[in-house]
């Protein structure tokens, strides 16, 4: 009829998942950051009704491999909630409110020390422990452009796997090579 009527239908079964996670301590369930619906654990045997974990948009999961009273979930804009004692707090402590971010921040932890992490704005930051106290490590890697919501910023940051501290960096929609 042209679109003259519509049918507003919310139980649609389908999730969009931004990322998968892997919990080394419940190897039978998987985390996704799903769109406009929080973090969500589940499995195939659970494949209609996946728990809600976390709210907001949801994004990554981290798990600390060696911890199972560490992990951090991460919602839009960089949110982190980092759980710790039983309760979620902060998980983005020294970070900058004003640095540009991605909708989905980057954070990792190192695949040589968990305690360290990484997370990307348009400058990197660090963090030794947990909670997580953040400081940057490097100055503007992006053009440093600021521009409604098409900010230049960090969009993918890995580790070397062989090498500690050799990040490897993609900015949106450049990076500065100098």
């Amino acid at each position: 009829d042209d679109a003259a009527t519509w049918n507003k239908i919310e139980n649609i079964p389908t999730t969009q998942h931004y990322r998968i996670a892997f919990n080394p301590f419940q190897p039978d369930l998987y985390y996704g950051g799903a769109q406009d619906n929080g973090t969500n654990a589940g499995n195939k045997s659970t494949i209609e009704s996946w728990d809600h974990v976390f709210g907001g948009d949801g994004f990554q999961a981290v798990f600390h491999p060696t911890n199972p009273d560490i992990y951090y979930y991460e919602y839009q804009n960089g949110g982190i909630s980092a759980y710790s004692g039983g309760s979620f707090i902060s998980g983005t402590d020294g970070v900058d409110d004003s640095d540009r971010r991605h909708w989905d921040m980057q954070y990792i932890l190192s695949p040589h020390d968990p305690n360290v992490m990484h997370l990307g704005t348009y400058r990197i930051y660090r963090s030794e422990g947990h909670p997580p106290a953040w400081y940057p490590v490097s100055e503007d890697l992006t053009d440093g452009i600021a521009q409604g919501t098409r900010n230049h910023e960090i969009s993918t940051l890995d580790e070397s796997p062989l090498v500690a501290d050799l990040l490897y960096v993609v900015a949106n929609p450049q990076i500065r090579l100098d």
